[in-house]
């Protein structure tokens, strides 16, 4: 029984971590998808969303979940300034993203991976850091969930199923859609490639 009651304790945490590595998985897909950027940086750019929750929990006392948004925001500048000042002109003209495209964004990313990662350890060491901070945990049959993780679990799934919907229902999910399947006929119906592109 006790085996039993272990077994389905850390199949409900892989469960959970599992939500977290599918949004990562998601966001990595989509810059793939739309503009084939193999971005080696993915992880970073998640690196650096978590030292922006750390320091304004620090500084702040901001609660973790709230963060977020800023955590985006943070992210979407580094993003945006790395494509349109980096990428963005060394693929121009090359819309149809053949291998010589696909080699530049994976070597700048490498690049930017390594800058990432020296800049943090340069700045804050290479020490684990963490955020005190613990709602609780739920009882499950015979066994207990951490609230927290069923959060971050609940905010995972609800930004894959709201990029879908955004990604299906709305005029420039549609365009992202087109792009990432003929550059040509969308610049044909008047899309922006290269505002598509950056958002995608």
């Amino acid at each position: 029984m006790a085996d039993a009651a272990l077994f389905m304790a850390d199949l409900a945490l892989g469960i959970l971590l599992g939500c977290v590595f599918a949004v990562i998985a998601h966001g990595l897909n989509l810059i793939w998808g739309v503009a084939k950027v193999v971005n080696v940086a993915h992880g970073e750019f998640i690196m650096l969303g978590a030292y922006g929750a750390y320091f304004l929990n620090l500084w702040f006392g901001f609660n973790p979940l709230l963060s977020v948004p800023v955590d985006a925001a943070i992210g979407l500048a580094v993003g945006l300034g790395f494509y349109f000042g980096f990428l963005h002109r060394e693929l121009r003209g090359k819309e149809s993203m053949g291998l010589q495209s696909e080699m530049v964004t994976l070597v700048a990313t490498f690049g930017l991976s390594l800058v990432l990662i020296n800049a943090v350890q340069t700045l804050w060491t290479g020490n684990n850091v963490g955020i005190p901070w613990s709602p609780g945990v739920v009882q499950v049959g015979s066994f207990q969930l951490p609230l927290g993780g069923l959060y971050v679990a609940i905010l995972s799934v609800a930004i894959i199923g709201l990029s879908h919907v955004f990604l299906t229902k709305t005029y420039l999910g549609n365009a992202i859609r087109a792009y990432s399947q003929d550059i040509p006929a969308t610049q044909l119906v008047g899309i922006n490639p290269t505002f598509t592109a950056a958002v995608g």
